[in-house]
C-alpha cells in the first residue's frame, strides 16, 4: 500500500535510516504484505526516499507478483540482481540500513552483513510493530467484514450445538474449520474448545470430551491477511446461580474494561483497574487482559500489567478477561474492539446473559 510505504519513509528520516530492507524468506513476515500487498516465497523490498521502492524476487513469482502489488518496480533475484543492488547502495551512499530482526535468521543476518560490508545495520522490529498497530481506513474496513463473517462463523456453531448436531470438543473445532473453509478463508490461530474442567486450562487442546458444563471457545478468521480473535463460554447441563453469577462477573469486567480506554490512556491502568473488578477472583485471571491484532494474532498494544504501551485512535485489539479454577471451570469472554477518533467501538458482541443448553 503506497499509504504503508510513506509511513515506513516517514519512519525511516525520523530514525536518520537511509533505506529499510524487508526481506521475506524462511521466516514469513507480515510486514512484507503490509507494504507490498503481495507475499512473494523468497523476496528483498528496498524502501529509501533516495529512490523509488523495488522489489527483488523469484522469476518465476515476478510478473505475477507484479500485477497483484501495489508496488510496480519489480526485479527478477539473480546473481545480476545482488550486482544492481551494491551499484544501488553505492550510487546513493547508503550509510543505515533498518532490518525487522524478528523475521531474518542468524545465517541470513551474516550474509546481509557480508553483502552490506562497512554499512550499519539497525533493528527496526519494534518500530514496524507500532507502525501496523495503527491501521488504516482500509484496514478498518477489513476488520469490520472480519467481524461480521466471524460472527456468522459462531452463529451458526451455537445453533448446531442447541441442536444437540455437535456434542465434543473435537467435532466443534472441526465444524467452525469447515466453516471458515467453506468461506474460502483459514483459521489465524489453532482453535481452543474447551469442556468442563479443560476450561480451566487457557490453551487446551480439543479432544473427544463431550461437552458439559462451562464450554471456552477461542478462534479467529484469517480475513485476507488480518486476523480476528474471539472467544465465547457456554453451559451445557443446569447452571446453578453461582455459576451464573461467575459467567456475569467476567462479562462485567470486560465491559468495565471497555470504559476506561480513552486516546492516551495507558493499557496497564486499564489493565490493573479490571483485574481489581474481579474481587477475589482476581487470582484466578492468569494472563493478560488483551493484545492488539491485525496481519499476527498478537500485536501492539499490549494489555498487561508491566506494559508500557498506550491507546491510540486506529488500534484494534482485544479485551479478554477470565478466570481458571483448576480441574473445576473456566470462563473467558473475549470480543474485538476498534479505538476511534470519536471512541470506542466494539466490532464483535459476546452475549450478555450465560447460554444454557439442557442435556
Amino acid at each position: 500500500m503506497k499509504l504503508n510505504i510513506n509511513k515506513l519513509k516517514k519512519l525511516l528520516k525520523k530514525r536518520k535510516i537511509d533505506v529499510g530492507l524487508i526481506i521475506n524468506s524462511r521466516l514469513n513476515d507480515p510486514s512484507f504484505f503490509y507494504f507490498a500487498d503481495v507475499i512473494p516465497e523468497h523476496a528483498f523490498m528496498f524502501v529509501s526516499s533516495k529512490f523509488p521502492t523495488r522489489i527483488y524476487c523469484s522469476a518465476l513469482e515476478c510478473e505475477q507478483k507484479k500485477k497483484q502489488s501495489s508496488i510496480k518496480n519489480f526485479k527478477e533475484l539473480n546473481k545480476k540482481a545482488i550486482d544492481n543492488i551494491k551499484l544501488l547502495i553505492k550510487k546513493h551512499k547508503i550509510k543505515k540500513i533498518g532490518l525487522n530482526f524478528s523475521y531474518v535468521t542468524v545465517s541470513e543476518h551474516k550474509r546481509l552483513k557480508k553483502l552490506f560490508s562497512g554499512i550499519k545495520i539497525v533493528d527496526l522490529s519494534q518500530d514496524l510493530k507500532q507502525l501496523r498497530a495503527i491501521k488504516t481506513k482500509k484496514e478498518i474496513l477489513l476488520y469490520k467484514q472480519a467481524s461480521k463473517l466471524t460472527e456468522t462463523v459462531w452463529a451458526k456453531t451455537i445453533n448446531a450445538i442447541k441442536k444437540h448436531k455437535l456434542k465434543t470438543e473435537l467435532q466443534v473445532k472441526e465444524f467452525i474449520e469447515a466453516e471458515i473453509e467453506k468461506d474460502g478463508y483459514k483459521t489465524s490461530f489453532p482453535l481452543i474448545v474447551a469442556s468442563g474442567k479443560n476450561a480451566a486450562i487457557p490453551h487446551y487442546s480439543p479432544r473427544q470430551n463431550k461437552l458439559k458444563g462451562f464450554c471456552v471457545v477461542d478462534f479467529g478468521i484469517n480475513y485476507n491477511g488480518y486476523c480476528t480473535d474471539i472467544t465465547r463460554t457456554f453451559f451445557v447441563g443446569k447452571s446453578t446461580k453461582k455459576e451464573i453469577e461467575l459467567y456475569n462477573l467476567v462479562n462485567n469486567a470486560k465491559n468495565y474494561a471497555s470504559t476506561l480506554i480513552t486516546p492516551g490512556k495507558r493499557t496497564a491502568f486499564v489493565t490493573k483497574k479490571t483485574r481489581q473488578a474481579l474481587g477475589k477472583y482476581e487470582k484466578y485471571f492468569t494472563h493478560g487482559l488483551g493484545h492488539g491484532i491485525g496481519l499476527e494474532i498478537h500485536e501492539f498494544p499490549n494489555l498487561k500489567t508491566e506494559a508500557k504501551d498506550k491507546f491510540y485512535p486506529g488500534m484494534i485489539f482485544t479485551i479478554e478477561p477470565g478466570i481458571y479454577i483448576k480441574n473445576k471451570l473456566g470462563i473467558r469472554i473475549e470480543d474485538d474492539y476498534l479505538l476511534g477518533e470519536k471512541g470506542l467501538i466494539q466490532l464483535t458482541k459476546a452475549p450478555k446473559d450465560l447460554v444454557v443448553i439442557n442435556r
